[in-house]
């Protein structure tokens, strides 16, 4: 069963796609400073956790980038864990980065976003729990360097051209910087297949798909971590 998996993964990723490179490059360009004032919310990806339940090094970097540019605006810090965790964390990683925010003078207040379980998910569930809710049109979204592409695409893709959003990126210096980047390339193949068809903004889209086809929340699709590890890794 996992090796068949894997191969259903591998054909989504390497098979025909209807897309082209020139499709995707609106969701290179980010706003200008100059029409970017300031921001109603700050939205932080936490990026993983020990588990005793600690932050990871990421996580402390981008929260810490996160404070630096907050002020007094809210903080939201997005992430359960992801659902390819091998382990069950003493706490969620949005939790954890709270904690560790407000322990580090956090001004605003900090919110955590805990049902999210990928990128894709934080994008979803940062729109419908705090965006829409609270009026919120200009956003800025941090995450480390190494993901930044895959976020900045997923965020577009799920929030539309009714937000403006800035993308801000916590640099960090992995050893194995090269190996991730090559990781993040693999997901973001496979979420652009998945999402190519739902139009950007389509909040009812993204939640259909999420439930219905996503391995990490529809109910249907119960495949092993290690499965998905024989491709995306």
């Amino acid at each position: 069963m996992r090796i068949l998996f894997a191969l259903i993964i591998l054909a989504l990723l390497t098979g025909s796609l209807s897309y082209t490179k020139s499709d995707f490059c609106k969701y290179d360009i980010d706003y200008p400073d100059d029409q970017f004032d300031q921001p109603d919310a700050i939205i932080v990806l936490t990026g993983g956790i020990n588990e005793n339940g600690t932050l990871s090094k990421i996580g402390m970097e981008r929260a810490d980038k996160a404070i630096e540019l907050s002020g007094n605006v809210p903080i939201v810090v997005s992430g359960y864990w992801t659902f390819l965790v091998n382990y069950t964390p003493a706490i969620s990683e949005a939790q954890a980065m709270k904690i560790y925010a407000e322990a580090a003078g956090a001004q605003g207040e900090v919110f955590a976003e805990e049902n999210s379980l990928d990128t894709l998910g934080g994008a979803y569930f940062t729109k419908i729990n705090f965006a829409e809710k609270n009026n919120w049109s200009k956003i800025i979204v941090v995450t480390s360097d190494f993901h930044m592409q895959r976020t900045r695409y997923l965020f577009k893709k799920v929030y539309g051209q009714k937000y403006k959003i800035k993308f801000i990126e916590a640099p960090h210096n992995l050893s194995e910087k090269e190996f991730v980047k090559t990781r993040e390339r693999k997901f973001l193949a496979l979420e652009k297949n998945w999402l190519f068809s739902i139009k950007d903004g389509d909040t009812q889209g993204i939640k259909n798909f999420l439930y219905t086809k996503h391995p990490g929340y529809s109910k249907k699709i119960q495949p092993e971590p290690e499965a998905l590890a024989l491709v995306l890794c």
